[in-house]
């Protein structure tokens, strides 16, 4: 489970990736001001799906799709 933390308030965006087997994995990031955070979230799902399907395990996967939804929304 990855519950998201963007709709949150503080200048920072923590999100918890939750497994089965027990990892629990804080991801954070400064949060980045914005008007184009409209599916961000679909994003950042295809994103890890993306990854997946590329052979990366679900930690770096997700790791690798919050890099690239943050550059997506910085560029945005």
């Amino acid at each position: 489970v990855l519950l998201k933390g963007g709709h949150l308030k503080g200048e920072r965006v923590v999100d918890l990736l939750a497994t089965r087997a027990g990892l629990r994995k804080r991801l954070e990031s400064a949060r980045i001001s914005t008007h184009n955070g409209h599916g961000t979230g679909c994003t950042l799902s295809s994103a890890i799906a993306a990854q997946l399907a590329l052979g990366l395990d679900l930690v770096a996967a997700v790791q690798a799709a919050r890099r690239y939804i943050l550059g997506a929304i910085a560029a945005g």
